[in-house]
């Protein structure tokens, strides 16, 4: 069931619906829940797996040079298969990559497609031009300049040369939703700023590395403007997150 939101009989942007899915998913276990989305709600899960996938693909469908149908993917940050598991289905050849182990057991055991376990460092072992679409849902959010660096040259490595990148970040919209409105002023003069750790991953990943980070559009421009030309930054595009339309130079 699609949800459209509008006045006057007229919806706003499409973009915007949000999806619940006709039937429950397969879903991991409650703690496999809680490290991807923050709590253990299994219908939240679903809802945001549903719509994010839709989201997603509609917007690759209006960039790409590839039909999804034939497109070679990655789902970089698969965790445990919120997205996957609605949007390998649509994928010619479909790849998911993430750092936790345990929740990537539950993707090769459960969906279609081929799981990789990659190290919090770069380069992954998987080859270079190969995906025609790379997207990253809240993963350029918690990571510090450094490491953000080595994974944009990363992407940058594994992505086709006419293919897509589509990253979220937390932007203006989203700290207004958080509460933190206060903040807006120094992530318009620094274009980037760290809120601080995030320790949802305590214990699979190194101490310190998992922050929880905002990206101004200027920062963006600058940061990963070298490797990729930035297409489009969709506001609010993926639940409180922008989403960043990337295309290798």
């Amino acid at each position: 069931m699609r949800l459209s939101f509008g006045a006057g009989g007229r919806a706003f942007n499409a973009d915007q619906d949000w999806l619940l899915p006709q039937e429950p998913a397969l879903q991991p276990h409650r703690d496999q829940i809680r490290r991807v989305s923050g709590g253990f709600d299994g219908f939240k899960f679903d809802v945001q797996g549903i719509t994010l996938s839709d989201r997603l693909a509609r917007v690759f469908e209006r960039y790409a040079r590839t039909p999804l149908s034939s497109a070679s993917v990655l789902d970089w940050g698969v965790g445990s298969g919120r997205v996957a598991r609605y949007f390998n289905p649509l994928a010619g050849d479909f790849h998911g990559a993430d750092v936790d182990a345990d929740n990537l057991a539950w993707c090769r055991d459960h969906l279609r497609g081929t799981y990789h376990h990659i190290k919090t460092t770069t380069p992954t072992p998987l080859p270079a031009d190969r995906f025609d679409l790379i997207y990253g849902v809240s993963v350029m959010t918690h990571l510090t300049p450094a490491d953000e660096q080595a994974w944009i040259a990363e992407l940058y490595r594994l992505v086709k040369k006419g293919g897509l990148v589509l990253l979220t970040t937390l932007g203006p919209t989203s700290l207004m939703v958080m509460d933190m409105s206060h903040c807006l002023p120094d992530l318009a003069a620094r274009g980037r700023i760290d809120l601080g750790e995030n320790t949802i991953l305590a214990g699979r990943v190194p101490e310190g590395y998992y922050r929880n980070v905002a990206h101004g559009f200027a920062g963006i421009h600058s940061a990963w403007g070298a490797h990729f030309e930035i297409l489009d930054v969709l506001p609010a595009g993926i639940g409180i997150q922008d989403l960043v339309v990337l295309r290798p130079r």
